[in-house]
Formats: structure tokens, C-alpha cells, sequence
């Protein structure tokens, strides 16, 4: 069936209507035009767009907007994990970071931070195998996702660490008179993400340079359910 149907009128040549044909049924095609009731003010078009009506905050008339990594939250796909550990010096705590061979990819931020002298690495690519699975939160306590990464505490096996992306060093520790000592922390952090690559093990490393080293590890990421 053609598109467009002709619609008799009582006098004269029928009128042709707009339609479109769907299924063998006539839907009629339609513009929109604005105006108050017995008023025109021109169809609408790229130079005479349809008004919208944006909410507003009520003091201060802002378009209210929120931040794509808030968003994630809500939409459950932030997760997070920390830990806490003494070290003696010389000794280091790895954990073991694996992505999946899909999407999506983990879009990650962390710190790491140390009371005293301290080393910390990121190195990907490593055939470390990971030893104590561990739990993966997420940020959105009402979420039921779950992370498709997954962390180990504690790494074997394996030949190589992998390409060291972070080596990091910071801190002190003297030793003062009648056995006292004074030591100065060591953080480091990254607030811009790195988006880790797929089918790949990752191993985060603190070394301790000092003895009763306290140190702690936060990890943050979003999974974007896009894949990108």
C-alpha cells in the first residue's frame, strides 16, 4: 500500500493527507507548530526550536547537573576495596588485581601510604598467580552488582612481576636519643584514573624500609556498563 490517503471532501477535489504506511496501516504525519489556543507562532524548526522547561534549583536558579563518577555510583558500578598492614623492614605486601578477557574495563584509582619509609609499585602484565581471594564492595550499598575483577592478597609462582608502571619512594625514619625515633609518612596517590587493560594481572606493592611499618591500601574503580 502507497503511503498518504486522499480524503474526500463534501465539495470539490479531495484533500491529500500525510501518512506513513506501517503494516498496511495509513499513520498520519504530523507538525507541530507553536502557540497558545487561536495563536501561531510558526512550526517548529531548527531556528524555532520546542521550548523546554529545565529544573532548576529553587534559590539559585542552577540547572542542577551531576558528575559522571557520582552517576556511576548510583547506578551501582563503583567498587572499592582497602587494607590494612604492619611491616617490618625489608618485607612487602602485594596484591594481585586481575581484569577479565571483556568488557568492561576497570577505570581505577588508588593510594597507597606508608608511617614511615616506603616503596610502592604497579606493575602490569605480571604471571603471578594470586594466593587469598578477597572482597570486592561495592560503592552503592543497594546495588546486587558485583564486580567482574577480581584481587588477591598475597601472590606465588610465576617468573616475573611484569612492566613496572609505578616506583614510587618517599618517607623517613631517624632514630632519636633515649630510643625514640621520628618518622615521616609516605602517601602516594593517583586522583586521575587509569584504565587497565583487559585479560591482564596487575600487582600492587608496598615495600616497608622501616621496621612497625603501618601501611594501607585504597582502590577504587567503576565499571562502566558500555564497556568503554
Amino acid at each position: 500500500m502507497a503511503d498518504n490517503v486522499v480524503v474526500s471532501a463534501n465539495v470539490g477535489v479531495g484533500a491529500t493527507v500525510a501518512t506513513d504506511d506501517i503494516g498496511g496501516v495509513q499513520h498520519q504525519r504530523i507538525k507541530l507548530t507553536l502557540g497558545a489556543d487561536g495563536v501561531s507562532e510558526g512550526d517548529v524548526s531548527s531556528s524555532n526550536p520546542m521550548p523546554v522547561n529545565v529544573p532548576k534549583e529553587v534559590f539559585s536558579q542552577a540547572v542542577p547537573v551531576i558528575a559522571s563518577s557520582h552517576r556511576y555510583i548510583h547506578d551501582g558500578e563503583v567498587f572499592r576495596y582497602h587494607d590494612s598492614v604492619t611491616l617490618g623492614s625489608g618485607s612487602s605486601q602485594d596484591y594481585l588485581f586481575t581484569t577479565p578477557d571483556s568488557f568492561p574495563y576497570a577505570h581505577l584509582i588508588f593510594q597507597m601510604d606508608g608511617t614511615a619509609v616506603t616503596s610502592f609499585y604497579l606493575y602490569e602484565a605480571t604471571d603471578k598467580t594470586g594466593t587469598t581471594l578477597q572482597t570486592i564492595f561495592n560503592a552503592n550499598r543497594n546495588s546486587a552488582n558485583s564486580s567482574v575483577m577480581t584481587l588477591h592478597k598475597g601472590i606465588s609462582g610465576g617468573t616475573t612481576d611484569g612492566t613496572a608502571l609505578v616506583n614510587y619512594s618517599a618517607g623517613t625514619s631517624s632514630g632519636g636519643g633515649g630510643g625514640g625515633s621520628s618518622k615521616t609518612p609516605a602517601t602516594f596517590h593517583y586522583d586521575a584514573e587509569w584504565i587497565l587493560k583487559k585479560n591482564t594481572k596487575y600487582i600492587f606493592r608496598a615495600t616497608s624500609g622501616t621496621a612497625g611499618n603501618l601501611c594501607n591500601i585504597v582502590l577504587e574503580w567503576y565499571e562502566h556498563a558500555s564497556g568503554t
